[in-house]
């Protein structure tokens, strides 16, 4: 089913004169760089059908899951040939043009980036975007952007999205941002994995709408599976700063989950294992380079000398790739 992107506002963008503040994933489903004719309808579907899915959350959590296979990347292939007989009769190629439409796949999902009370960074400003928030991440250009360039990928990306919802001025928003990126000779930030996702789609519209200026895009969901963060747990560590974890003490756990874990699960051979409820820290309650943290138990059956420590969640388990070593002979007092 193709989807067209939702809940995108027409407010007034920013001036546009912002220089604001990451490596593309390949792998998000391009469309092909030729418009389909015609267009599907965004309640039914289209016979090279995309992945199904559904809009999830609230307010300014709500995004796009998509859940069924998909089968191409979006849309039917134009071969090129389709205005040739308006020309041939004398009509325009520029009426045909109008009716055309080209699916290309939006930002792929990732997980939500924290936002505190005091600040709003670009992460967040994406997970709107994804939301199909236009207008608020314009907002937030406005508000946030500064001198970083990782907020004129924001900023080409709200307007590209307003302009396929009908805004005139959104196209322009869009191309000048990538232009300003282009000259300043703009690299996405490899410490975050939103912002490759977000520079390869801002290019791509652009790309697009400068070949095919009267085609009509759509925004439609990434293949199921892909997403903009890879899941999993890069380090833990140990509030005694050792290299063996003592009974009572504090546990932090590093990475990247799907969603809010539901807790940490602590096994070893032969024996029932033990879960525990994690705790958050502060402005990193989910869910990109988050962490979590648990007081080792004061006692385990059997007393073993390794544990295997694993993130569990709605949906995924993460397993960390050391055992934890316990050291039994000195608890935490």
């Amino acid at each position: 089913m193709l989807v067209a992107l939702a809940g995108c506002g027409t407010g007034n963008p920013g001036d546009g004169s912002k220089d604001p503040g990451g490596s593309a994933r390949s792998s998000q489903g391009a469309t092909g760089d030729k418009p389909s004719s015609g267009g599907g309808s965004t309640n039914g579907g289209s016979e090279h059908g995309t992945t199904g899915g559904d809009w999830r959350g609230g307010g300014s959590g709500r995004d796009w899951q998509p859940t069924g296979g998909t089968r191409g990347a979006g849309g039917k292939t134009w071969n090129g040939d389709q205005g040739r007989g308006d020309k041939e009769r004398g009509g325009s190629s520029k009426s045909t043009d109008r009716k055309k439409q080209q699916d290309i796949a939006w930002l792929p999902w990732g997980p939500k980036s924290p936002t505190t009370e005091t600040t709003t960074d670009v992460r967040h400003a994406y997970d709107l975007l994804q939301a199909g928030q236009c207008q608020q991440a314009l907002d937030l250009v406005d508000q946030w952007g500064g001198r970083h360039l990782s907020w004129s990928v924001i900023e080409g990306l709200a307007g590209a999205c307003l302009a396929v919802h009908g805004r005139r001025d959104g196209w322009g928003i869009a191309i000048a941002a990538e232009e300003r990126l282009s000259k300043a000779g703009y690299q996405p930030d490899v410490g975050w994995c939103k912002e490759g996702d977000a520079y390869a789609v801002l290019k791509r519209l652009t790309a697009f709408h400068r070949q095919y200026p009267r085609v009509r895009v759509r925004l439609v969901d990434s293949p199921s599976g892909v997403m903009a963060c890879d899941s999993g747990i890069t380090g833990v560590s140990y509030a005694g700063g050792g290299h063996q974890v003592r009974p009572g003490e504090r546990v932090t756990v590093v990475g990247t989950w799907p969603s809010r874990p539901t807790g940490v699960t602590l096994s070893w051979g032969g024996s029932r294992p033990t879960t525990i409820t994690g705790n958050w820290s502060t402005g990193s309650a989910c869910c990109e380079r988050a962490q979590l943290w648990f007081p080792f138990p004061d006692e385990l059956d059997g007393r073993p000398a390794a544990v295997l420590l694993e993130v569990v969640g709605d949906g995924f388990t993460l397993s960390y790739r050391q055992q934890l070593v316990v050291d039994w002979s000195s608890p935490t007092p």
